[in-house]
């Protein structure tokens, strides 16, 4: 489960735009992602599922340096319960530094 952490999780959600996904379904790609790569045993989806809930919810409540923001509903104005996105498509995880 070492694996599951915001950068995991922010190459999932990229392509997604401003749409979003679910939790549920964040978990269920990174099973897939990771699944008999070393592990003997599948991973538990509702353990991934609470690991990336976590990760999310923490970020989402950083005041500086949040990669992730929750999904709005275009209907209400309000946002989706357990939907989140991508704050920018700048790739907060690559240094400018190291760029040639």
């Amino acid at each position: 489960m070492e694996r599951i952490n915001r950068e995991s999780i922010y190459e999932i959600l990229q392509p997604a735009g401003s749409s979003g996904l679910q939790v549920e379904i964040i978990a269920l790609h990174l099973i897939n992602k990771f699944l008999g790569l070393f592990d003997a045993k599948p991973l538990d989806r509702e353990k991934v599922k609470s690991k990336v809930n976590r990760i999310l919810l923490a970020d989402v409540k950083r005041k500086r340096g949040s990669v992730f923001a929750r999904a709005i509903n275009p209907k209400t104005g309000r946002p989706f319960r357990g939907r989140y996105r991508v704050k920018s498509d700048k790739n907060p995880f690559i240094s400018s530094n190291y760029l040639i």
